[in-house]
């Protein structure tokens, strides 16, 4: 029987492994950083579809209000048609503007739909078009400053940078 043992002990290494050690740190921190931008991207993207959201079913709201009132007015005209004050050329002006409202109202209803749509996706959360969307005012902090991720990620990269020098 031969038994071999071997023993390397690094006695010095130049300084190698704090740097390494300091480069692993520096890059872990800088994934971290770059994970954090693409959060809070994700959340500048669903603010922005979410309000987007509520624009529409807003503007939903003022287009039926509206068609309310252009039949309202076709009935108006319909009775002076029919006593002979006006003309037909009046009501037919008035259901070319229903028609134009109601194309709209098309419009805004499959725009607030894919809204809707493209929440679901970015959340992760099954949301329909029958749900209300609510809307919270939120209050801003005067003299903080402004700390966004990617001034964090850029500070993480130049770190990096002189770990390697």
């Amino acid at each position: 029987y031969k038994l071999y043992l071997e023993a390397r002990q690094n006695i010095w290494d130049g300084g190698i492994s704090k740097i390494v050690g300091k480069l692993e740190d520096a890059t872990l921190k800088t994934g971290l950083s770059q994970l954090e931008t693409e959060l809070y991207q994700l959340k500048e993207q669903v603010n922005e579809v979410f309000f987007t959201a509520l624009v529409l079913k807003n503007q939903q709201k003022i287009l039926d209000k509206q068609s309310e009132t252009l039949n309202e007015k076709l009935n108006q005209v319909n009775s002076a048609i029919k006593n002979g004050v006006l003309e037909e050329s009046n009501r037919w002006v008035i259901e070319a503007e229903i028609i134009s409202l109601d194309q709209q109202r098309g419009k805004t209803i499959s725009g607030y739909n894919a809204a809707i749509t493209v929440l679901s996706i970015l959340t992760g959360k099954e949301i329909t078009s029958s749900q209300n969307l609510i809307f919270k005012e939120a209050t801003v902090q005067d003299g903080k400053p402004i700390a966004r991720p990617e001034l964090t990620l850029f500070s993480d990269r130049i770190q990096i940078g002189r770990a390697h020098v």
